[in-house]
């Protein structure tokens, strides 16, 4: 899958554990930059992963889009990594972005991995955003990067965050929030 025109995008280094995307669209809203996108949360049940979801950022809407593979996958599913995933979540994670992208200056897409890699799951999502005017923010395990930026035929990130320190974090709010083409953002 490639882009027609490619846009600024920066990079958050997406290890397991609490994402750190809703914490950046909270530095970048207070900064007064408008911001979309969604998170893919993990669901623990007793200490144990079994599931993930989908929370739309701008809105807070919440959705369930992967549950441990146990059995086979229902008609609505695909799976991958030991999980079921649901493709209807996966096209109305594609439809939030369409929706809020156009108000938007930054849209950040979370979880982008494997399944991505593959042309699967956010691959559309991905790619619409990629397309759009505003910076894209993708979150992606370091061991999937060389294989999301080839799929998506990107260059290299304007920004990277790496690093979970508050320096590391702030400095790549920054870069970002520089990125934006706006003359009012809130300092």
């Amino acid at each position: 899958m490639t882009t027609a025109t490619m846009h600024p995008w920066a990079l958050v280094t997406r290890r397991s554990g609490a994402s750190p995307v809703p914490r950046i669209a909270a530095a970048l809203l207070a900064r007064g930059v408008r911001v979309a996108g969604f998170t893919q949360d993990p669901i623990d049940e007793e200490g144990e992963r079994t599931g993930y979801e989908l929370r739309r950022l701008e809105h807070g809407d919440r959705r369930p889009i992967a549950r441990r593979a146990t059995g086979e996958p229902s008609s609505t599913e695909c799976s991958f990594c030991a999980m079921h995933f649901d493709e209807s979540a996966f096209a109305a994670a594609r439809d939030w972005l369409r929706e809020d992208a156009g108000r938007a200056e930054i849209v950040l897409v979370d979880a982008v991995s494997k399944l991505e890699a593959a042309g699967r799951g956010h691959a559309g999502a991905v790619a619409d955003s990629l397309r759009h005017s505003a910076l894209v923010v993708l979150a992606v395990p370091p061991e999937q990067l060389f294989a999301v930026m080839e799929r998506f035929q990107l260059p290299e990130p304007l920004a990277t965050l790496e690093d979970p320190s508050e320096s590391a974090f702030e400095s790549f709010v920054e870069a970002v929030v520089e990125a934006v083409p706006r003359s009012e953002l809130i300092s």
